[in-house]
């Protein structure tokens, strides 16, 4: 089965070289392991840089530009074996005009993936992770595999994290994520993070029900119990095609988005999976636990919208 191309979210223009050197070396890698790279930028009359050049009509000023800068930086970068890149011309200024055109693109050409860098701001603004990044989270229907700039170098992608809940939408993402999985010939810790009940609840039910309430020991035994029987579907989608696999069910006092990024760092994953769930409010927050993993992950993160 041929792999499908990943495409790189490039941005000629950008002013941030760290975040552009984690991108490349995640791009790097891939390609190392096989697979298919391809730059794409949606150019539009929002960047400045293009709109100053007047000497041909606007459309493909745009692009010749565009093209121009994306050649220039790709030759400093010596990344071998790079497919062209593509340049698209949106002629509507607006954010979510460019990001569903590079969504559609993506699309059409059964990408595997978009590699995107995210700014992930500090202070009041760290519940933004860049606009372009943010957007693309709301809506790509092709799975994303984003970089923040505090992450590290890529070295290689041989062992991947996918926290899930056990949903039938994270068992979807999860076959996809496998597919990817399987292409880099890497292994899978499939993480469920199990919340520890509040103190105040174990107090509750001694006063409801007395001796016969269950501790906090053996309430979490029995979660267990049936969270196994719950990852049975996501251990046969591995099995089947042939990936090592290893379960942790994880009981934790710290919010789903650190116990993940706990457990990626102690198992030393090059990369985290998760699912972002639609849905009018979900959209709007785009979900705590994936904006955490994806501002903190020192990983790249591959996220996909279900």
């Amino acid at each position: 089965m041929a792999k499908p191309p990943i495409l790189w979210a490039i941005n000629p223009f950008q002013q941030n070289p760290k975040l552009f050197n984690r991108l490349k070396s995640l791009v790097q890698t891939l390609m190392h392991s096989g697979m298919s790279v391809e730059p794409a930028f949606v150019v539009s009359p929002a960047e400045a840089n293009v709109a100053l050049e007047f000497n041909v009509a606007a459309k493909g000023r745009f692009k010749t530009v565009a093209t121009r800068e994306i050649q220039r930086v790709l030759k400093s970068c010596q990344l071998r074996g790079l497919k062209a890149p593509q340049v698209l011309v949106e002629s509507r200024i607006s954010l979510n005009a460019s990001v569903k055109r590079l969504s559609d693109y993506a699309v059409a050409q059964k990408a595997s993936a978009i590699v995107a860098g995210t700014h992930a701001h500090e202070g009041l603004r760290r519940i933004l992770l860049g606009s372009f990044a943010e957007s693309l989270l709301a809506s790509s229907r092709v799975p994303l595999l984003l970089v923040n700039p505090s992450a590290k170098p890529t070295r290689e992608l041989r062992r991947l994290l996918f926290a899930t809940d056990f949903s039938p939408a994270s068992l979807r993402a999860f076959r996809n994520f496998c597919d990817v999985a399987a292409w880099l010939k890497a292994g899978i810790s499939l993480l469920h993070v199990l919340p520890t009940p509040f103190p105040w609840v174990t107090r509750a039910s001694k006063y409801l029900w007395g001796d016969r309430a269950a501790s906090v020991g053996e309430y979490l035994q029995l979660l267990q119990e049936i969270r196994r029987d719950e990852a049975k579907d996501f251990v046969s989608v591995a099995k089947r095609l042939r990936l090592p696999m290893d379960l942790a069910i994880e009981p934790s006092t710290e919010d789903v988005g650190k116990a993940i990024l706990e457990q990626a760092a102690k198992l030393k994953v090059d990369a985290i999976a998760l699912v972002a769930q639609t849905g009018r409010w979900q959209t709007a927050l785009l979900g705590s636990v994936s904006r955490a993993v994806i501002r903190e992950a020192e990983v790249p993160v591959w996220v996909q919208r279900i």
